[in-house]
């Protein structure tokens, strides 16, 4: 539900934003400081966007393990943010590049032999991509188009658990000794496993003035994510890690910066 109405209040700033600046757009048109291209369609020749996406997701086992560890479980979705970076091939096609990152944190408290234990369960997605868009159509400030990015991302899966500020010999105290009779209250665990995806996309563009516009898409992620393959400290684990589903439908926002 976080996640949801962080998506929420990015769109109502996005809104806030585009009505404040459509007066000094139309005042800038109307003294002919600003201009838009005559009367043909608006578009980029070259645009720097920065976006926020709200990536629906399955925690799948994750779910099983925060209620384990007494804790909430992970959200529906998480929120990323996006670099993209493209420029014009011709009148319709834009190719470029564009960088992802983002994280779902679920945390938790437990009482247990008279100390209180905190912890936690972190997903976090970040990669890159290819990226090539084609403009099927323009009306006027409004471009509707499909898109693709061909990349790789990492996903990785972050547990934590301490009882507070540990002091040096609590944090070493895991090292010395017989590992068998060593108690550890403080333990941080991260498993990561890489991917190869696919993201197609339509996306709707409408410009606020010739160098601004606002962008909305709706995309579907195909991904080579499963159970195999992860990896703790770069060594393979024994056994399948997680099954975490990413195939799922996302939904991005953002502005657009271009010439």
């Amino acid at each position: 539900m976080k996640r949801v109405l962080e998506v929420v209040v990015a769109l109502i700033v996005g809104t806030i934003l585009a009505l404040l600046l459509a007066p000094l757009a139309q005042a800038a048109a109307s003294d002919g400081s600003i201009a838009y291209r005559g009367e043909r369609n608006v578009s980029f020749d070259g645009k720097v966007s920065i976006s926020a996406v709200y990536h629906t997701y399955d925690a799948g086992s994750l779910d099983n393990l925060a209620s384990e560890m007494g804790i909430d479980e992970p959200s529906d979705g998480m929120v990323l943010y996006n670099l993209t970076m493209m420029g014009r091939q011709n009148d319709r096609v834009s190719i470029g590049g564009r960088f992802f990152w983002g994280h779902d944190r679920t945390t938790g408290g437990l009482n247990a032999s008279g100390n209180s234990y905190s912890r936690e369960i972190t997903t976090h997605f970040r990669g890159a991509g290819f990226m090539m868009e084609y403009d099927a159509l323009r009306l006027s400030r409004f471009t509707l188009s499909g898109s693709l990015m061909i990349g790789g991302g990492k996903m990785s899966v972050y547990l934590r658990q301490d009882d507070g500020t540990a002091s040096w010999q609590e944090v070493t105290g895991a090292y010395t000794g017989d590992p068998g009779n060593t108690p550890v209250s403080a333990t941080r665990v991260r498993i990561e496993r890489d991917c190869f995806l696919l993201q197609p996309e339509v996306n709707a563009r409408f410009h606020l003035l010739d160098w601004m516009a606002l962008e909305g898409s709706v995309g579907w992620q195909y991904d080579t994510l499963d159970r195999s393959g992860w990896r703790h400290n770069d060594i393979a684990i024994s056994g399948r890690g997680p099954d975490l589903n990413f195939r799922q439908p996302f939904y991005r926002v953002g502005l657009a910066i271009g010439l």
